[in-house]
């Protein structure tokens, strides 16, 4: 007797690792379970690198707009609170963007393209996570910080996401959700921001220019790929524009940064340790600018210049952050 195929998806027949024989010896996949492989999956979703750096950010500005009056229970609860409504934000826009995903290199590997998980069951996951953590923010740090970070999910979503397939400006106005995670934290301290925590926000949005920009050079054939209007996929194949938007962006921070621990009143050592830092980074972006000028830029160089910018400007802002925080002990 034949038996009736399974009547829904979840009825599956589990694939099994048959090892393979190499010389004398089996060689054993490395499998994780069933329940760490799940949490991983979802764990993937939240985007953890974006929204990890997004919690650290609204952590560092409660940290230094509360001064002493700030607790280590409220800093994990508005750290945890950005990172839940970042993370669905994360899932969200994958869920978003995921028949494009599959197009790149890059992010053909995401749990949606790969069939790991389903659309529904990603949007649901969004959805709570992002209520969760917006909840979170009202109980623990007030209404204010916990509309910000919805605020933060709405133009995620709704402006840069489809952005992305109209025009390289998308990048300008991504910076915008990209810095409020700083707002969260400051809001969360002070009922209304003050000087400090604007100067914090200009820094965020700037610094976010030449760190997206080399991202994007670096996978350009990527992007261009799957039709997104990013600058790079637009620019010319000695990157005139992204280098110049690059120097411009990192230029435009040594007065901002200067301003920021002038008002966090940190004192002269701390202002001339964060300028020689923003210098630093300032001359990376300078270096591709240079081999333009002496004719010594290459596609080998172009990409190289691209790759160590976006490294520095990893590097660059958790230690202006440290610097913020050392200085103000």
């Amino acid at each position: 007797m034949r038996l009736p195929p399974p009547s829904s998806p979840r009825h599956f027949i589990p694939k099994v690792s048959v090892p393979e024989a190499k010389g004398n010896s089996l060689q054993f996949p490395r499998v994780l379970p069933i329940g760490l492989s799940r949490l991983s999956t979802y764990a993937e979703l939240t985007k953890p690198e974006l929204t990890g750096l997004s919690a650290l950010t609204s952590v560092f500005a409660y940290v230094l707009a509360a001064d002493s009056q700030a607790t280590w229970l409220t800093a994990a609860m508005v750290g945890s609170g950005t990172l839940l409504v970042g993370g669905g934000a994360g899932a969200l826009n994958q869920l978003i963007e995921r028949r494009f995903d599959a197009m790149m290199k890059r992010t053909e590997h995401r749990p949606l393209p790969s069939g790991r998980v389903r659309a529904l069951e990603t949007g649901a996951f969004g959805v709570l996570l992002a209520l969760a953590g917006a909840l979170l923010l009202w109980i623990e740090a007030g209404p204010l910080p916990s509309f910000i970070s919805l605020l933060t999910l709405a133009l995620y979503l709704g402006i840069y996401t489809p952005l992305k397939r109209k025009t390289w400006l998308n990048t300008v106005f991504g910076t915008i959700p990209g810095a409020l995670p700083a707002l969260i934290g400051w809001t969360a301290a002070e009922t209304t921001p003050s000087a400090g925590g604007w100067f914090l926000f200009l820094f965020l949005v700037i610094w976010q220019f030449p760190h997206f920009f080399s991202l994007a050079w670096m996978y350009r054939k990527d992007y261009e790929r799957a039709g997104y209007h990013m600058l790079s996929v637009q620019d010319t194949e000695n990157a005139h524009q992204t280098h110049r938007i690059n120097l411009l962006s990192t230029l435009s921070l040594l007065p901002v940064v200067s301003i920021f621990f002038y008002y966090e009143s940190t004192g002269p050592m701390a202002i001339a340790a964060a300028v020689s830092l923003t210098l630093w980074f300032v001359s990376i972006s300078a270096k591709p600018i240079v081999r333009g000028l002496t004719n010594t830029s290459t596609t080998r160089t172009i990409n190289a210049d691209s790759r160590n910018l976006f490294f520095a400007s990893l590097l660059y802002l958790p230690l202006v952050m440290i610097l913020g925080l050392v200085s103000r002990a």
